[in-house]
């Protein structure tokens, strides 16, 4: 699973193919925008849509806490590999599944904020963001720098500067 930008919040990866991983905290960009998207909706949110909104942010949360701890992490050419093992296509439909239902559920109530797609790109930017909240201490725990950027540049690199003897 590929810890780039916010592309990634678009088409979110289920491979269970192991890549390189660069910009954890890209994905808290997409929570940022689902927020901003909501709040400056044409519709303002009732109090149906934030009870729905929350269950869902919840959920999504917890889900990305699990997809964090089951990513498996490894050093590949002195950077930070993560691999989701194929259990985690579980969590990736559990996610889908419970937005299709509070969607279902946003709609037959009339909430049409928390059934709407921008909740979906808010919901996905929390997961991913949950996601990177478990796997960037569990990097930095085991020593593995995050994959260099097209610049060059590596997020967090001084993060990584004492631990050069610590293995991955």
């Amino acid at each position: 699973m590929t810890w780039t930008g916010l592309s990634t919040l678009s088409q979110p990866s289920i491979s269970t193919r192991d890549q390189p991983a660069n910009q954890p905290w890209g994905h808290a960009r997409g929570a940022a925008i689902g927020i901003l998207d909501i709040t400056g909706h044409k519709s303002h949110p009732d109090a149906t849509d934030i009870a729905l909104l929350t269950v869902s942010a919840v959920i999504a949360i917890a889900i990305g806490v699990g997809l964090g701890a089951m990513t498996r992490l490894e050093r590949r050419g002195g950077h930070l590999w993560a691999q989701l093992p194929k259990r985690g296509l579980w969590l990736w439909t559990g996610l889908i599944v419970s937005r299709l239902v509070i969607s279902g559920v946003g709609h037959a109530a009339g909430a049409h904020v928390a059934a709407g797609t921008t909740a979906i790109i808010l919901m996905l930017g929390l997961n991913r963001a949950a996601q990177a909240l478990v796997v960037v201490p569990r990097a930095i725990a085991a020593g593995i720098p995050f994959a260099p950027e097209k610049d060059g540049s590596v997020f967090g690199a001084s993060w990584f500067s004492g631990s050069a003897s610590r293995t991955g």
